[in-house]
């Protein structure tokens, strides 16, 4: 497929459950490691304020989030997640999810598979307080009501989808 765009989703974005809310199905995967990045959990009073405004509400004080950094560590740890093939109809839907151009930005990556070399696309972000950097390869998925959340990707991805095709 050439319009396939291969995502690497990190977080709560690792799972099907949260990839079906965010773009309506659940796409081919396979897992993936990535290296030369630092997983990290950054609090709703870090993060910039045009994406406090828009995550409150639905969320509080109490929201956190994963973000992918450059390492600043000579040896970080690998992060664990999943490789999505999407369409760029998709990729769009996973942008307007995650604040593409407010909070994260895209970052295309070489990732090698045992048979192939492909490109592979990450959010990451730059120069934004944290409050912890994960220094282990394990971490649970979801920071937050995993049902709330898919409900509001759910919801974002109605209305993105509503204002895109009318």
């Amino acid at each position: 497929m050439t319009d396939e765009v291969q995502y690497f989703g990190y977080g709560a974005n690792r799972h099907p459950t949260m990839m079906k809310a965010i773009i309506g199905r659940v796409p081919e995967g396979y897992p993936a490691t990535i290296s030369g990045f630092e997983l990290c959990i950054q609090n709703l009073g870090q993060m910039p304020p045009d994406v406090q405004k828009i995550l409150s509400p639905p969320w509080d004080e109490t929201f956190r989030s994963y973000i992918l950094r450059p390492a600043s560590s000579y040896h970080p740890k690998p992060i664990r997640g999943m490789v999505w093939k999407l369409t760029p109809e998709e990729r769009k839907l996973i942008d307007f999810w995650e604040m593409t151009g407010i909070w994260y930005k895209k970052f295309v990556l070489a990732y090698q598979k045992p048979d192939e070399n492909v490109q592979i696309e990450i959010q990451i972000v730059d120069d934004q307080p944290v409050a912890e950097v994960l220094h282990h390869r394990k971490y649970k998925s979801y920071l937050n009501n995993k049902r709330k959340m898919w409900n509001v990707a759910m919801k974002l991805r109605e209305r993105y989808l509503h204002d895109h095709t009318n």
